[in-house]
């Protein structure tokens, strides 16, 4: 007795599918050892984000100090989950038991957010391959007036 495949054609798809495409996706949510550069509407190079390992991440925020007048970089350790299509950020670092999961990436088109009273702060992110602190320090204005 033999059987056929009523639609091979389909089925070869499907075997296609799962030998090229299901492994990228399955790779495109591992962040480990990867960075981010973000942007907004008024900073080309405003933070970023350097995934140290499959929990904890370092955020980079370029802050203003307005007594001095100049930019200045600012980073801080947080815990980070991946739910479905987002990467979820807490509030601090595990050596701080992470906190509550405040903001978050999401992983389609890498825009950060973080809600404010107001709404919503957003930044573009894209993925940086080079030293993102020195690529960050070396965007800062040292001085401003």
């Amino acid at each position: 007795m033999r059987y056929y495949c009523i639609d091979c054609t389909l089925f070869r798809l499907a075997i296609i599918f799962f030998i090229l495409i299901f492994p990228c996706v399955v790779m495109a949510f591992d962040f480990n050892n990867k960075s981010l550069i973000c942007r907004t509407k008024q900073f080309p190079v405003k933070g970023g984000f350097e995934f140290v390992n499959k929990n904890e991440l370092i955020k980079y925020n370029i802050l203003y100090d307005v007594s001095i007048k100049s930019e200045y970089l600012y980073s801080s350790k947080h815990c980070y989950k991946i739910i479905k299509n987002e990467v979820i950020i807490s509030e601090y670092s595990l050596s701080n038991y992470c906190g509550s999961y405040v903001s978050s990436i999401d992983i389609g088109s890498l825009i950060y957010t973080i809600p404010i009273e107001e709404g919503f702060l957003t930044a573009d992110c894209k993925f940086y391959d080079g030293n993102l602190e020195n690529k960050l320090k070396s965007s800062l204005n040292i001085s401003i007036n």
